[in-house]
């Protein structure tokens, strides 16, 4: 057994390869629609990813190469983003706060809903409304 020569990486080593669990779900995942399958080309030259419903789920930033990824609540609102060098912003909803907490790998910090305002996610970008919406750390068109 041991001194048989076997190449396991060749569909001859294992004949039932094509029936395995593992081929049927490598199937069924590469025939269905995954959320970010929508990607188009904004004005700027970012790619904007939309979920089946038209909804903004990921953006990449043309400049930067970063991508940014959106959750939301059930009633549509923006409660997290995550970018992929490691940032992510919270939308905390408690009676002590409200606001967001932003984390990178160094700190952490609080920005109330009133110095950010709403949040918003759109074809040009994500940005922050409020009088001080700098705080969030969220990136600006200039």
């Amino acid at each position: 057994m041991f001194d048989q020569t076997s190449n396991w990486m060749e569909q001859e080593s294992y004949p039932d390869y094509d029936t395995t669990s593992t081929e049927r779900r490598r199937r069924r995942s590469t025939n269905t629609r995954r959320r970010h399958d929508n990607g188009t080309n904004n004005s700027y030259g970012d790619t904007v990813f939309k979920d089946l419903n038209g909804r903004i789920t990921a953006f990449r930033y043309n400049e930067h190469g970063t991508v940014y990824s959106f959750e939301y609540d059930r009633e549509g609102q923006v409660n997290s983003i995550n970018r992929s060098d490691g940032w992510v912003w919270r939308r905390v909803e408690t009676s002590a706060f409200r606001g967001w907490v932003v984390r990178n790998y160094w700190e952490s910090w609080k920005v109330d809903s009133d110095d950010c305002g709403n949040v918003e996610i759109d074809d040009a970008g994500v940005r922050a409304t409020g009088a001080n919406a700098d705080l969030m750390g969220l990136p600006e068109r200039v």
